[in-house]
């Protein structure tokens, strides 16, 4: 699946079906919003999510949303 990332006015504008970078093509029967083939969001949008800092719910830990795999109590275990 291509990660090109293009607004919405400029695919409508494309004169086929397929990414003007990779030529990745996709399904144009389907109305663009939707299309299933095409990414919900793409590399570099999931790139700046993953340098968002996220708060663990249970023990307050801050992390960057990418690197946020840890281990901590869960609130049951702490009630006990």
């Amino acid at each position: 699946m291509c990660d090109s990332a293009f607004c919405r006015s400029c695919l409508l504008q494309l004169a086929e079906p397929f990414c003007p970078i990779c030529r990745w093509t996709w399904d144009d029967t389907i109305p663009l919003q939707d299309n299933i083939y095409l990414p919900k969001a793409n590399r570099l949008i999931r790139n700046m999510l993953d340098d968002l800092l996220v708060q663990c719910i249970y023990c307050q830990t801050i992390r960057r949303r990418g690197q946020f795999e840890h281990e901590c109590q869960s609130t049951e275990e702490r009630l006990e």
